[in-house]
């Protein structure tokens, strides 16, 4: 979006990845070193940044799979790289609900560790939105069914701890 003084919305330009036509939702924001690159996937790992034109480049090692690990939170700063909450769809029956994951992009944003998988409040559609660190807490926004939005605090040291290199998808 390109926002004028005053708040107002003066150009919007939907996001697209290479593998559809369709607006995408799933994009992980994050400004490394004063550029704004945009994570869509964990693993693969795909990113994108926008030139001035608006435009996708893709990075030289970048994966057009849109993979299961997928947008949720913006990326935030950490010793080592990146921490994100990203969201895996399982389809079990008739149904569909998302479990997520705390992950962590190396300074590269190459994927290193992840958490085990978690819910906020119960199996359904829950969909993380937002992360901050505040005062050593990771602040996360999140909706349930789409219709209600909260807020979790998770202890930045607790979640570090429950990183690990060793991780299955």
């Amino acid at each position: 979006l390109d926002i004028d003084d005053e708040g107002a919305i003066i150009r919007a330009q939907p996001l697209r990845g290479p593998w559809s036509g369709q607006a995408q939702k799933n994009w992980m924001p994050l400004v490394d070193e004063g550029n704004l690159k945009y994570v869509y996937a964990a693993e693969p790992t795909t990113i994108f940044s926008l030139n001035k034109g608006y435009v996708i480049d893709f990075s030289a090692d970048c994966t057009f799979g849109h993979g299961r690990l997928r947008g949720g939170s913006q990326g935030v700063k950490v010793d080592g790289g990146w921490i994100f909450v990203v969201h895996d769809v399982a389809f079990p029956g008739a149904g569909r609900f998302y479990l997520h994951r705390f992950v962590l992009l190396n300074e590269q944003l190459q994927l290193v560790s992840m958490s085990d998988l978690f819910y906020f409040e119960r199996l359904g559609i829950e969909f993380c939105a937002g992360l901050a660190m505040v005062n050593g807490k990771l602040v996360a926004s999140y909706a349930v069914n789409d219709g209600s939005a909260k807020l979790a605090i998770f202890e930045w040291e607790a979640v570090k701890k429950a990183l690990h290199g060793d991780f299955v998808i």
